[in-house]
């Protein structure tokens, strides 16, 4: 998982958060009740989807790889995104589940990703310290990539209760649970090697699966790894 921090500042559904700032103001603080059917559900959609660049947010797999098109001026009317929603393969994820708290539209708490990796997430508790936003987190600091294994492996260096932590989260999140991601991960990362054994030298555009991507782009670079090395196991 990437840091979102940053692209989590681009508010393009400023309708959504004026809303939701009065609606806190009037009842003590509390967010309203979370729906699909919600008027703001599209504009929030959207929304994540262009700070996440397209990604899941956890598996950093593409939901959908045009995702710019939606920041044009001329699709957003007083806050509110005016097309009608994409059928898009993905849904809003709650990282604290709604049922447990009453975060069920604050921004921070709110992810997109993909549905089969919802279903592997559905109301399980991840450790705080690993949620995107958070400034503090860091993949490298959480996480290290097995590439002969294809599975991100906790940080060798963190204790053994946070190493149990990070191991759950990783199957909870379906970064490594999931069949569909871990064979798609591999096509996409031999891709990669490929190209850049291609191009030597020329920098190569990585969209999906960036943080595997950085924990074993030196070892491509001197060429210590090859494609033939990813194993589904």
């Amino acid at each position: 998982m990437r840091n979102l921090t940053q692209q989590k500042q681009k508010k393009l559904a400023f309708a959504f958060f004026e809303y939701i700032e009065n609606y806190k103001q009037e009842n003590s603080g509390k967010y309203p009740k979370y729906s699909s059917n919600d008027k703001f559900y599209k504009d929030v959609f959207i929304n994540l989807l262009i700070c996440q660049e397209g990604l899941c947010a956890y598996t950093e797999r593409f939901i959908f790889e045009e995702y710019t098109e939606y920041e044009n001026p001329d699709y957003w009317k007083n806050g509110k995104f005016i097309l009608k929603k994409p059928i898009l393969d993905a849904d809003i994820e709650h990282f604290i589940p709604k049922s447990k708290e009453n975060l069920d539209w604050q921004w921070e708490n709110l992810f997109l990703i993909l549905p089969h990796v919802n279903r592997y997430k559905n109301n399980k508790e991840i450790p705080d310290y690993l949620k995107p936003d958070r400034p503090e987190y860091s993949p490298e600091k959480y996480f290290k990539y097995n590439f002969t294994t294809n599975r991100f492996v906790p940080n060798p260096e963190l204790d053994k209760e946070t190493k149990a932590q990070i191991k759950q989260a990783l199957d909870d999140l379906g970064i490594n649970s999931s069949e569909t991601i871990r064979s798609h991960r591999r096509r996409t990362l031999n891709k990669y090697i490929q190209t850049m054994k291609l191009l030597e030298n020329i920098k190569i555009d990585i969209k999906e699966y960036q943080t595997a991507f950085y924990f074993i782009k030196d070892d491509i670079l001197s060429g210590k790894l090859s494609e033939n090395l990813i194993k589904i196991k």
